[in-house]
């Protein structure tokens, strides 16, 4: 194996992370909605109206940035937005648990055939998490099978076993999440190109989540000055091959 070893990499409490924003966000002075989908938005006049199931909202901006559900709202988006079916399983140290602990064994990447890639995080006492990097099914956000098969999780520990062999062979938990793929792999962060008040987001692609910060911080200036001291052309519409209209 060739290795790259990089000491300042961690890991996000993914859960802790959300509450945290939505607790800034709050003592901010936004007003949080919760379990109301949006169904459909357009360009005003003076802005933009978003309908959700619990009625119309007025707004000068909008940030489109729904992740899994992006291109129901940009259809003319989908051909570049394949949404991933993706499992993650949580294995129990069988032997040497000490070895499997975040002072030892470091977040890792590995490319187990050209091209396939699995991942491990170390135990932070609830198991260390593996699972694929791509190669799952193309889905519907609506319509994703949440339900994990025993082959799925036999095959995960499988892999897993042959690099960590302290693990169980089964994991004890297993739960399904979605990537929002790009065409290569690149976020979208771009203005709309008919309607300038309206800001397409999506920090996808399986990696986005680790950026989220940096992203938000992108956004709210985009919204607040119309411009970012960072350099986006990495993530316009227009290398897509085609911007939405």
């Amino acid at each position: 194996f060739q290795a790259v070893l990089e000491p300042r990499a961690g890991i996000l409490m993914v859960e802790a992370c959300v509450a945290a924003g939505l607790e800034a966000a709050d003592h901010h002075g936004a007003r949080l909605h919760f379990d109301e989908p949006a169904i459909s938005w357009r360009a005003t006049t003076g802005g933009v109206e978003v309908v959700t199931d619990q009625g119309v909202y007025s707004a000068g901006q909008l940030v489109l940035a729904a992740g899994a559900w992006l291109a129901q709202l940009l259809p003319q988006l989908a051909p570049n937005l394949r949404v991933e079916r993706q499992v993650l399983h949580w294995f129990q140290p069988t032997r040497a648990p000490e070895l499997h602990a975040p002072d030892r064994l470091p977040v890792h990447v590995v490319e187990y055939e050209t091209g396939r890639f699995f991942y491990a995080l170390p135990d932070v006492g609830t198991g260390v998490k593996a699972a694929l990097h791509h190669q799952g099914a193309t889905v519907s956000p609506d319509a994703v099978d949440r339900e994990v098969t025993k082959d799925e999780q036999a095959g995960m520990g499988r892999l897993a076993g042959g690099y960590l062999p302290g693990l169980a062979p089964m994991p004890h938990e297993s739960v399904t999440c979605l990537y929002t793929n790009t065409p290569d792999e690149h976020f979208l962060i771009d203005h709309h190109p008919q309607h300038a008040q309206v800001l397409i987001v999506s920090p996808c692609s399986g990696h986005g989540f680790k950026f989220a910060s940096a992203i938000g911080e992108v956004v709210a200036d985009l919204v607040t000055t119309g411009k970012s001291r960072f350099d986006l052309s990495l993530f316009k519409l227009d290398r897509l091959g085609g911007p939405p209209t």
